[in-house]
């Protein structure tokens, strides 16, 4: 069963998510937009379809997990007295 995680064992587990490989971005690095053109040129229409269907869909799945996480039950945060925060002290 699940208990829960620390806030140091999600961040550790954060860090070794790798980076999502998109093709809309691969293609925005070899075909970079020209002065007087909204769009790169140069690039086939259904592949210019498939990597824009494929970053709306990675964006759609990007907002459900946001929804996601602000349903999560917020997570109470033990600060030491001594600490400061924007130079006020708590």
């Amino acid at each position: 069963m699940f208990n829960g995680l620390t806030q140091d064992e999600l961040a550790a587990a954060l860090l070794n998510v790798p980076a999502v490989e998109l093709e809309a971005i691969n293609l925005l690095r070899e075909h970079p937009a020209q002065p007087g053109n909204l769009f790169p040129t140069g690039i086939a229409p259904e592949v210019y379809t498939n990597a824009t269907i494929e970053m709306v869909k990675y964006s759609r799945a990007c907002a459900d997990l946001a929804t996601r996480m602000r349903l999560l039950p917020s997570q109470a945060l033990a600060i030491p007295d001594d600490d400061l925060i924007g130079g006020f002290s708590l």
